[in-house]
């Protein structure tokens, strides 16, 4: 202890000097950094926007059905509601759309939209046509090789919007078969994530008393070889089939489905953070 003399005024200045505690500044020190690196890694995979994509749109209007609905309309419809319940119920996370109203949106822009805004979830609603007018039920994509004709047959319907955009050879020349095993390989990160995404929601749907599921499958969707987040392309029905024209083109229905839809993010986000959690606490 030592007194000092203030050379500007008649004050003293009383100084104790004790001998720190080296060891316990350095813990605090690293503690402080360890919840630092913590609530940053919390923060980049907090679950706080999801991107939603509705297929077609504008001078593309998708699968049309015996009756004349499109399926761009429908979609459309669908994601409006699903992101207004989102919105509901989710005050804390964000709702991105790739569209909001009739407008076209090259495939490569959808996912670079959701790159660019930040997101932890893409998904793209469609709806589903074949020649053969009785099949029916929903379908959830995730990217990969096809495994069956069907599964290759759908990408290649959904993929086909790409002859509407301006120097379309020239953008997708390089996306061969091969480029979509090397995007498959970029996303491994996500396809534990996507997989179980595409499954959640198509519980809900299989459910339904008036389109029933089809399953889980993997193909190579160009809309979804960009995005750097889990993602899924969900299939609501076929719009070929008579009555499931229907139900699509009903605008209740198209609220249940976007619902159904809904309930399954739900199961997702929960599952999502509770693994987070714990991958923290290791």
């Amino acid at each position: 202890m030592e007194f000092q003399k203030s050379q500007t005024s008649n004050r003293y200045r009383l100084l104790v000097r004790s001998e720190a505690d080296v060891k316990a500044l350095r813990q605090s020190e690293k503690t402080r950094q360890i919840a630092s690196v913590i609530k940053k890694d919390m923060e980049k995979w907090k679950f706080d926007t999801i991107v939603l994509d509705a297929g077609h749109g504008g001078k593309d209007p998708g699968a049309v059905g015996l009756k004349g609905t499109r399926e761009k309309d429908v979609v459309l419809n669908i994601v409006r509601d699903l992101g207004s319940i989102i919105a509901r119920k989710w005050p804390g996370v964000r709702v991105v759309y790739t569209r909001k109203d009739d407008r076209f949106i090259p495939l490569h822009e959808r996912g670079k939209i959701a790159n660019h805004e930040g997101g932890k979830l893409f998904l793209s609603i469609h709806a589903n046509a074949n020649n053969k007018r009785s099949i029916r039920g929903a379908e959830v994509y995730i990217l990969g090789p096809h495994k069956t004709k069907s599964a290759l047959d759908v990408a290649m319907l959904e993929n086909a919007v790409i002859s509407q955009e301006v120097d379309s050879e020239e953008r997708y020349k390089g996306f061969t078969q091969e480029h979509l095993i090397m995007s498959t390989m970029a996303q491994n990160a996500f396809v534990r994530q996507s997989t179980s995404l595409a499954q959640e929601i198509l519980r809900p749907i299989d459910r339904s008393s008036t389109i029933n599921g089809r399953g889980v499958r993997q193909a190579g969707f160009m809309v979804l070889w960009t995005p750097s987040m889990p993602s899924a392309l969900v299939e609501v029905g076929y719009i070929s089939n008579p009555q499931e024209e229907k139900i699509l083109r009903d605008r209740q229905e198209q609220t249940k489905i976007a619902y159904r839809v809904f309930q399954g993010l739900e199961v997702y986000r929960r599952n999502y953070e509770a693994s987070r959690l714990a991958a923290m606490e290791r």
